[in-house]
Order: structure tokens, then sequence, then C-alpha cells
């Protein structure tokens, strides 16, 4: 799947896991972690840990970082419901 970034970038997204995913989204939108923190409210190191997928994501977190990159929710329950059945 390739999901529209900023201009005509497009982050491709198909295979990735959540962190991954997030990170290469971010990268389409040419947005630093320390931006998509601030937009968020988490701090820098936050985003490297979620991008690396070493922290844990609650619903309103994903809510947050999928509001911030521009994705309409619909967009954060399938990123949602595809980490779930590879989980």
């Amino acid at each position: 799947m390739t999901l529209p970034g900023k201009g005509t970038k497009a982050a491709k997204v198909e295979g990735l896991g959540l962190g991954p995913m997030i990170k290469a989204l971010r990268r389409g939108r040419d947005m630093t972690q320390a931006e998509l923190a601030a937009r968020v409210g988490v701090s820098r190191s936050s985003i490297t840990n979620i991008e690396r997928g070493n922290q844990i994501l609650t619903e309103t977190t994903v809510k947050a970082i999928a509001e911030a990159l521009g994705y309409r929710v619909a967009v954060k329950f399938e990123l949602l419901r595809t980490m779930n059945e590879r989980a």
C-alpha cells in the first residue's frame, strides 16, 4: 500500500511494522522526529522509540500520530487492524 505524502512524495508502507510505517509516513511528509513529537505532544526520544518498535502505543497516541501526519482516523484503524492481523 502506498499512501500519499507531501507534494509528490509517497510513503510505501506495505509490509512494514507499525513503527517503520510511522517513520515512512513521517518522512513522506518531510517531517522531522522533533516536529512530529511537538505535534503529538511527546518527546523526540519517544518518537525514536516508537519508530524502532521499542515503545507500546496506546490508541490515543496512535490517533495523535495519525492526525499529526494528516491521515484520517480510518487510516489509523487500518494500521491497527493490519498490525493485529500480523501479531
